[in-house]
């Protein structure tokens, strides 16, 4: 990988970051101190389930910038972050004092998002459990962006069901704890920012000197 375009995923990635913060979505949640959902029940009653939070336009606003974490297309996704913080380690000697272990938690970090997506909801449906990242997905690829068919389905059953309030809930918490994960490594990529830009105008330094 060359310096342009680990300065490029390293940059793009701390820019959606800033539009994250500045979000409708997470000054409700840091207003609210997170998520809160009531069950009320009584006797030949309806179950009545409530939430507080981010509303529809706050999510949907959200979720168009949050999506950059998660598609490839742009390259700060998961995987394209690790293979910088392996350049940075292995080719930009980055990875040297303060900043050895400190790349070692990012790309623990990045595997250990892979490990939370792939565990358990409390919910199951037609008999089987439902995964975080199945439901991450179905409702952002089905509900929220409609970008898929059959999550589509899936998603409209889904929300047809008296209890779709608990799964908006789990979903919700599911964001709040990705996102908390993508603010995580916000300083440690200006300092590799800084460094790789430093490492660049040295370079063109000693191309200019011949040496």
């Amino acid at each position: 990988m060359d310096i342009d375009e680990a300065l490029y995923r390293l940059q793009l990635y701390n820019e959606k970051v800033e539009k994250l913060r500045r979000s409708g979505f997470f000054r409700r949640i840091m207003a609210d101190h997170g998520i809160k959902v009531t069950v009320s029940a009584a006797i030949n009653q309806p179950l009545v389930i409530d939430r507080n939070g981010p509303g529809e336009d706050n999510i949907d606003a959200f979720i168009t910038t949050y999506r950059f974490f998660i598609q490839p297309r742009d390259k700060i996704d998961r995987p394209h972050m690790r293979e910088v913080y392996e350049a940075l380690r292995d080719e930009f000697g980055f990875a040297t004092g303060e900043y050895e272990q400190a790349i070692k938690q990012a790309i623990k970090a990045v595997d250990s998002a892979g490990t939370y997506f792939a565990g358990a909801t409390p919910f199951k449906i037609d008999g089987e459990v439902v995964s975080r990242a199945t439901l991450h997905d179905v409702i952002i690829y089905g509900g929220l962006a409609h970008a898929n068919r059959d999550k589509k389905a899936v998603y409209d059953r889904w929300a047809a069901m008296p209890t779709y309030s608990l799964i908006e809930h789990q979903f919700m918490t599911i964001l709040i704890d990705a996102l908390r994960s993508i603010m995580s490594l916000q300083e440690l990529h200006k300092r590799a920012i800084e460094f790789l830009e430093q490492k660049k105008a040295s370079d063109v330094r000693r191309q200019g000197t011949g040496a």
